[in-house]
C-alpha cells in the first residue's frame, strides 16, 4: 500500500477481526490534486479524511496494491479504510527508530476502528 503515490504510510489493523483494516495517512500533494480533478474541496482536512469520495478513492487505491493480482490472499485484503488527520510522528506514533507503535495508534484511533468494526 504504501508504494501507493497517495499513501504516505499506513498500519493494518483487525488481525483478530473478520476482515483487516488500514489506518492511512494521506500524501496531501497528491490528494489535493486529485481533490482538483474531481471537484473536491481539500481545504479542510477534518471534512476530506470523511468525504465518502475520499474514502472509496483510497479503498479502490489499496485494492490496486493489496489483491489477489498482486499475490494477497483474500484474508489477507485491506476491506476498511481509516484515513488520518496527520502524518504518524517520532516521539508519539513512531519510536526514534521510525517504527510503529501500535498500540498508541490503536488508541488514538479507537473511537473510528470500533466505527467499521462495528458495522461488520
Amino acid at each position: 500500500m504504501d508504494e501507493s503515490p497517495f499513501i504516505k504510510q499506513s498500519m493494518v489493523i483487525g488481525q483478530d477481526k473478520k476482515v483487516l483494516g488500514a489506518i492511512i495517512v494521506p500524501d496531501m500533494e497528491h490528494l489535493t490534486f486529485w481533490c482538483k480533478e474531481n471537484g473536491i474541496d481539500s481545504s479542510k482536512i477534518d471534512e476530506l479524511i470523511k468525504n465518502p469520495k475520499v474514502i472509496e478513492f483510497y479503498k479502490k487505491e489499496v485494492r490496486n496494491y493489496n489483491s489477489t493480482k498482486t499475490g494477497f490472499k483474500s484474508f489477507e485484503q485491506v476491506q476498511h479504510v481509516i484515513l488520518a488527520k496527520k502524518p504518524f510522528e517520532v516521539g508519539d506514533e513512531l519510536t526514534n527508530l521510525l517504527k510503529m507503535k501500535r498500540h498508541v495508534i490503536t488508541e488514538k484511533y479507537s473511537k473510528e476502528i470500533k466505527k467499521i468494526y462495528d458495522k461488520d
